[in-house]
């Protein structure tokens, strides 16, 4: 069976999940069996996709494995639900419908003409699989690690949690073992020379993988208390972040025909105050004034480049 069908599978299930409070269990089942036969009449034998009964609550257990989205069954309703709906299942299913989108394009030549991709690959990919398969095994691994700045790599022995993508590359999310299992970030393409180890570890319950990163722009991981954060928008580039969130936290709080001000509760890191800086006059820091200042700061000697 492949990759591909199992994608598919754990995606029928999610979105019928989400269709309703509780689904029964034939609902799944009939769904899953209609596209396993679509995808064998289109595309052969080798994406059949298991759509039995036992096969869809044994794909209840490898959602969460891998994504964290829980499922249980409630008796009194008699059917199956997302018990964590909110705060789990929205990336995934961004990243399923993506997932869709490029297997449609795939499926057929003809769609190619028609379509213009990226002309790029997210960097760090050719260690994916292994790092996956020592997280899902909660192994502990020993990897060498070189830093853009640094002439030498380091090795580190970590605990190794989640992966996350973030602008066309992909990084490892670990509890750095020399450092009293802090939460610290590993891009993919400077890690080398993996070694699982042996030994396993067992996640500490005051982590909560999808939580580690609520309050986060980009891949810095920050603990504390976020910040209240104001920004002015011009109406033109207002649309787009309306359309396109900075944040989950984003609320607009006031609007009219000259300017947007949107607020968030978010972690300032250094990844969010290049965004801020990417969007130049398009953006206007109300508050924290400490970040209004640091912006202003990007800005002028920026100018002075230019002087």
């Amino acid at each position: 069976m492949s990759s591909a069908s199992n994608i598919a599978r754990y995606s029928i299930i999610l979105k019928e999940l989400r269709k309703r409070k509780y689904t029964h269990i034939s609902v799944l089942v009939e769904k899953v069996k209609e596209k396993s036969e679509y995808l064998r009449s289109e595309l052969g034998d080798k994406h059949k996709m298991g759509d039995g009964e036992r096969t869809i609550k044994r794909s209840f257990k490898e959602i969460f494995d891998l994504w964290n989205i829980l499922i249980e069954y409630d008796y009194s309703e008699r059917g199956y639900y997302i018990v964590n709906e909110e705060s789990e299942t929205n990336d995934f299913m961004d990243w399923i419908d993506s997932y869709e989108i490029m297997q449609t394009i795939r499926s057929s030549s003809e769609n190619l003409p028609y379509v213009f991709l990226e002309n790029r690959k997210a960097a760090g990919t050719e260690n994916f699989k292994t790092l996956l398969q020592c997280i899902k095994d909660k192994s502990c691994i020993q990897i060498s690690h070189k830093k853009y700045w640094a002439d030498a790599k380091s090795t580190k022995q970590l605990k190794p949690i989640a992966l996350k993508e973030y602008r066309y590359r992909w990084y490892l999310i670990a509890l750095d073992m020399d450092k009293n299992d802090e939460v610290r970030t590993y891009g993919l393409d400077r890690i080398s020379d993996i070694i699982q180890r042996k030994r396993t570890f067992k996640l500490p319950k005051e982590i909560e993988i999808s939580k580690l990163f609520e309050y986060s722009f980009g891949i810095i991981y920050n603990q504390g208390e976020p910040e209240k954060v104001l920004l002015s928008f011009k109406p033109f580039q207002a649309n787009y972040v309306k359309s396109l969130k900075l944040h989950p936290s984003q609320e607009v709080v006031f609007e009219d025909i000259n300017e947007c001000q949107i607020a968030l509760n978010i972690h300032v890191t250094f990844d969010f105050e290049q965004e801020l800086i990417s969007l130049g006059v398009n953006v206007k820091v109300l508050k924290p004034k400490s970040l209004a200042n640091r912006i202003r700061k990007a800005h002028l000697d920026a100018a002075k480049q230019y002087s």
